[in-house]
């Protein structure tokens, strides 16, 4: 399925794309680092995908590497 999703709808199936989804309360003042990505202030909520979109791309890597 995930191999052949991308070619019948017309993508490189080297190229994954991933979909981050999220309804997070946004808050004025920072948050303690545990209630983050359910809430929390627009910085740290962006660092929060940042970091699992970092964190994915390595995982990606690793997979790719190891799982061919």
């Amino acid at each position: 399925m995930l191999a052949s999703g991308p070619v019948k709808t017309g993508r490189d199936p080297e190229v994954p794309r991933l979909v981050l989804r999220g309804n997070p309360v946004l808050t004025t003042a920072p948050v303690p680092e545990e209630q983050v990505p359910q809430r929390g202030t627009l910085r740290q909520i962006a660092g929060y995908l940042a970091d699992a979109v970092q964190e994915t791309a390595a995982a990606a890597g690793r997979c790719r590497r190891q799982c061919r």
